[in-house]
C-alpha cells in the first residue's frame, strides 16, 4: 500500500522531479513512508546514474538538498531509514567522488558543528552500519561514507588528530581507512 501510494506521488516525472518528490516524503510521519521515499531516491539514483551526473555537472542546488536531506535522516528513530540513508550517501559518493565536495565553512564555530557532526555520525551510526553489515557491498559503501567524512575533516593517517579522533574501541575499526 505505502509502496503504491509513493508510486502515484511519482508517477512517471523526470529525475529531478523524482528526487524532489522523495525528498518531500522524507519528511513525512510515517516511517514507512520515509523508508519507502529513500528507497525510491536510491533506486533511482543506481538507475539513473547519468542523469545524476549530469545533475551534477549543472551544480543545482537539488544536489546540496539531497545531500542534507539524507544526512539530517541519518539521525531518523527508525533504524532501516537510517540505514537506506548511509547506503544512499555511499552510493551517491561512488558515483562521482571527485565532482561532488562539500568543504566547510571558514568561520571556525561552524568548523567544529561540522567536526561534531562527522564524529557522530562515524562513531553512532556508520559503526553500527559496519558491524551489522549483511554483505560486502553495504560494508563497503558504509566504509566509503565513513572515509569521506575522514577526508572532510582533514583527518589521515598522518594527522595527530586521528588519534584523538576516536576511543580506543573505535580505532581498530577505523584502522586503514584514511
Amino acid at each position: 500500500v505505502i509502496m503504491k501510494t509513493v508510486a502515484d506521488e511519482v508517477g512517471s516525472q523526470d529525475f529531478e522531479s523524482i528526487i524532489e518528490q522523495n525528498m518531500r516524503l522524507m519528511t513525512n510521519e510515517s516511517g514507512n513512508v520515509r523508508y519507502q521515499a529513500v528507497c525510491v531516491i536510491s533506486t533511482t539514483v543506481q538507475q539513473s546514474s547519468d542523469a545524476f551526473r549530469k545533475l551534477l555537472d549543472k551544480g543545482g542546488s537539488i544536489v546540496t538538498q539531497l545531500f542534507t536531506t539524507l544526512l539530517e535522516r541519518c539521525t531518523d528513530s527508525v533504524w532501516k531509514i537510517r540505514m537506506k540513508c548511509c547506503e544512499c550517501i555511499g552510493e551517491i559518493g561512488a558515483l562521482d567522488p571527485g565532482s561532488f565536495s562539500i568543504k566547510p565553512t571558514t568561520s571556525r564555530e561552524r568548523i567544529m558543528d561540522d567536526d561534531r557532526l562527522a564524529r557522530y555520525l562515524i562513531t553512532d551510526k556508520l559503526k553500527l552500519a559496519i558491524r551489522a553489515a549483511p554483505d560486502t557491498a553495504k560494508l563497503n559503501k558504509a566504509l566509503f561514507a565513513v572515509q569521506e567524512l575522514l577526508k572532510f575533516c582533514g583527518c589521515t593517517g598522518d594527522t595527530p588528530e586521528h588519534q584523538k579522533w576516536y576511543a580506543e574501541d573505535n580505532q581498530d575499526m577505523m584502522k586503514g581507512l584514511s
